[in-house]
């Protein structure tokens, strides 16, 4: 019965591939549509406090990927190493905000 209990719990925690890769992707899209502002506000050359909103808004969308993706390691099967990856990139751009 106890062997029953903690399969069960196990299969809780591991979901289907298709809602890791939707979930992913809704909030990957969210870092994307960051990046480009942040590229597109770079291309019209705003000033410094302009860029410096949406290089935030965009470090705010990275964290929440990193976020995801280390609350999703067992569930979704997220390679640590990728997850360390992210927090690199992320770790990039807080040194650029300053």
């Amino acid at each position: 019965m106890a062997e029953q209990s903690l399969r069960a719990t196990a299969l809780a925690w591991e979901r289907s591939p298709q809602f890791c890769a939707a979930e992913f992707l809704t909030v990957r899209q969210e870092v994307e549509k960051a990046r480009f502002a942040v590229n597109a506000a770079g291309q019209r050359k705003v000033g410094g406090e302009e860029i410096c909103v949406y290089v935030t808004t965009y470090s705010v969308a990275a964290l929440k990927l990193v976020e995801w993706a280390e609350s999703n390691v067992r569930g979704c099967s997220i390679p640590v190493q990728i997850v360390e990856q992210l927090k690199q990139a992320h770790s990039g751009t807080e040194k650029a905000k300053e």
